[in-house]
């Protein structure tokens, strides 16, 4: 605004030229910067159908080996493993009068005993991983 001797006032004094002036870097900054959360590395393009169902494959694969590998390492150390849970029972049996030991009723106990423990601890494990991929 002017006076009446055509000066601009001290409050108005170029208060139409900062403003945009001084937005204009932060804008840049925001636009620039790959560490927003608006953009935390997701890509922002449209996917189609068959994009998003490739994607999904391609992550329970992932998931899927993860696993796998983990129930594998798991499934050989379950005898250390049973043991390492067996112990404080063992413990326990051997301050007893009687001769105590644990047993199996059939052939293929002692075996799918190892897989259930193994898929369970192998499950517990791996789910941090599955669950980065989902």
């Amino acid at each position: 605004m002017t006076d009446t001797t055509g000066s601009e006032t001290p409050e108005n004094e170029g208060a139409g030229n900062e403003a945009p002036e001084a937005d204009a870097p932060e804008t840049e900054a925001i636009e620039g910067s790959d560490d927003t959360p608006e953009n935390d590395g997701l890509d922002d393009r449209k996917m189609s159908l068959i994009e998003h169902l490739t994607e999904l494959r391609q992550r329970l694969i992932y998931a899927a080996i993860a696993f796998v590998v983990v129930f594998l390492v798991c499934f050989y150390f379950a005898n250390d493993f049973f043991n390492f849970l067996v112990a404080p029972l063992a413990d326990v049996w051997q301050t007893s009068d009687h001769q105590r030991r644990l047993i199996y009723t059939a052939m293929h106990e002692k075996f799918f005993t190892n897989i259930y423990f193994a898929f369970f601890k192998g499950a517990f494990i791996s789910w941090l991983l599955v669950r980065r991929q989902m």
